[in-house]
């Protein structure tokens, strides 16, 4: 083969070279310009339905990028999905975008990136949402001349408890406004119908939810993280929520227990029988409710009771979404965040989620006012006190404080005590686990 035809060969493989490059590049776009993947984008979440999420995703491919081919996975208990998503990590199959919760600050946030500043603007965004965010979701670096934020991940919705009540025990509005008003009605409760439960709040392993309710006792006294939680305040605290015990109002609440021990029943089950007149939870609930085939036109819900306004806090919880810092497709996820900042998107979100609140104040007029289910008199508005400050809860290790402190306030006789061990415990496993010291300590 002659010199020539070596070369006529090379240029005719560059061109094929060209031709197959071009051909992907131009199959990437559609006319509109909409990019195309064709790897797995792949997002994990918890709590929410995996279905109702792939449909949020086509709504954002509609207008920002076209056929995405997303990989969602959703996952029920906080526990199997902390484990599954360390898994993931270590084995560099972590999702490209993920979520985390609020109410601790978690080990995760080393596997995050943050969100450049042209992308989402730390202080436009504050702007358009409630003010505590602040502190939740900016970080700022750098000295007071040079100083930059950086928005390090994004909500889309929150939750907050609230007391849902059973209209046919003669309980109004105004009965559960504060704590003064509900300590009237659940004694007027125990003289009418003294076999039903007023107010269904011990016996936390039948309680939905139990280890926030407990907390948003312990915020009580405006506080917001473990650490403040001294030895005073929190007997003051647990003494308060142990006014509520069955001591106070009648003998069957213990038989009710063993019978919902026994028959692996909860709480909800018999308020939707009527053998409880009150219990507390998020919105999301209702569904669960509307399962057990509660009588719709006795159920009703208010914000959880206030003590003092303006001294304490409203417990909120929410999960926020991140994205791994190993993601390669940096254009895509950026795109998702930003729509998930936009009227549009977070409008779309809770359409599929309508038990959920909207950060965003420009949307609270639209939704707050909002059925969660239509044939239940209940709307998010029931779940929202603005004149309470809304706040997260430092739990530090979120996954063990929900279950151990359960299981302090069901089996202990002196829950002060324990709860102040427990508070000792996990200050050492924080400093383990999260910040890589101590690592010889028992923290037992």
């Amino acid at each position: 083969m002659n010199r020539k035809k070596i070369i006529f060969i090379v240029i005719g493989v560059i061109l094929l070279v060209f031709v197959f490059v071009l051909t992907l590049s131009l199959k990437s776009k559609d006319t509109s310009g909409q990019q195309k993947s064709w790897w797995d984008f792949k997002i994990w979440i918890v709590w929410d339905d995996k279905e109702d999420f792939s449909a949020f995703i086509t709504d954002f491919e509609k207008y920002y990028w076209k056929t995405i081919n997303e990989k969602i996975e959703s996952f029920n208990n906080w526990d199997e999905y902390n484990l599954a998503l360390a898994s993931a990590i270590v084995r560099w199959e972590a999702p490209d975008v993920f979520v985390l919760n609020n109410n601790e600050k978690s080990l995760f946030l080393e596997n995050i990136i943050w969100i450049d500043p042209q992308v989402i603007n730390p202080t436009d965004f504050i702007n358009n949402y409630r003010g505590f965010l602040g502190d939740d979701l900016i970080v700022s670096i750098g000295e007071w001349k040079s100083l930059q934020k950086f928005l390090i991940w994004v909500p889309i919705w929150y939750e907050s408890l609230g007391i849902y009540y059973n209209r046919m025990k003669w309980i109004q509005a105004d009965d559960v406004k504060n704590w003064a008003s509900l300590n009237a009605v659940i004694s007027k409760q125990k003289e009418k119908y003294p076999d039903v439960i007023p107010l269904w709040i011990w016996r936390w392993s039948t309680v939905n939810s139990s280890e926030d309710i407990i907390t948003q006792f312990f915020m009580l006294e405006n506080k917001n993280k473990l650490e403040d939680v001294s030895w005073a305040w929190l007997k003051t605290a647990i003494a308060f929520y142990s006014l509520f015990a069955d001591n106070n109002w009648n003998n069957s609440y213990d038989t009710k227990f063993a019978d919902m021990l026994a028959s692996d029943k909860t709480n909800i089950d018999l308020f939707s029988r009527g053998e409880i007149s009150m219990i507390f939870w998020y919105p999301r609930l209702l569904n669960t409710i509307d399962e057990a085939w509660y009588r719709k036109s006795s159920l009703y819900a208010k914000p959880f009771p206030e003590h003092f306004i303006w001294w304490w806090k409203a417990l909120v919880n929410y999960n926020y979404f991140v994205v791994n810092k190993n993601s390669t497709k940096t254009d895509l996820w950026l795109s998702l965040l930003k729509y998930m900042t936009l009227e549009e998107g977070i409008t779309s979100y809770l359409n599929k989620f309508p038990y959920y609140l909207p950060w965003r104040i420009s949307l609270e007029d639209d939704f707050l006012e909002k059925e969660i289910l239509d044939w239940y008199n209940i709307v998010l508005k029931d779940f929202f006190n603005e004149d309470l400050e809304l706040s997260s809860f430092d739990k530090w290790i979120k996954s063990i404080y929900d279950k151990e402190v359960v299981n302090i306030l069901d089996n202990s006789s002196d829950y002060t005590n324990k709860f102040d061990s427990f508070r000792n415990y996990l200050i050492c496993l924080k400093s383990k686990i999260i910040n890589l010291e101590n690592l010889s300590q028992d923290c037992k």
